[in-house]
């Protein structure tokens, strides 16, 4: 597994969450006891950029997936990497449940599945 030990994944990521990912609120940054981990979980991919894409080697990979929130937000990490946010006003929380519970969450360019977007109005 890469990043295999899950403390040094979960310490590594929610440092990151609290320091540089989350943003801030009213111009503070989130402290660590505002914080959670939402959910942590390992999850294959079928190569090695685990949800990023780009180039990586045809590989079946397992890498932590970790969820840290400061009750606004949603941090996604894969291993140690910030993958993307969600933000708890506009979530699909049928789409985000589902797979969290199914320990599958979506690769970085798919990310968009988690937002509600706005409906068209059409015509007068």
């Amino acid at each position: 597994m890469k990043d295999d030990s899950p403390i040094e994944t979960l310490a590594a990521c929610f440092w990151s969450a609290i320091h540089r990912d989350l943003p801030a609120h009213d111009g503070k940054r989130p402290r660590p006891y505002d914080c959670e981990v939402f959910a942590m979980f390992p999850q294959t991919w079928g190569d090695t950029s685990l949800g990023f894409g780009g180039v990586g080697g045809q590989a079946m990979t397992m890498a932590y997936t970790t969820i840290i929130t400061d009750g606004a937000v949603f941090a996604v990490y894969f291993g140690q990497r910030f993958a993307y946010l969600i933000g708890r006003e506009r979530i699909n929380l049928d789409a985000f449940r589902r797979d969290v519970a199914n320990r599958d969450m979506a690769e970085v360019c798919k990310a968009s599945r988690y937002r509600i977007t706005s409906a068209k109005v059409v015509g007068p």
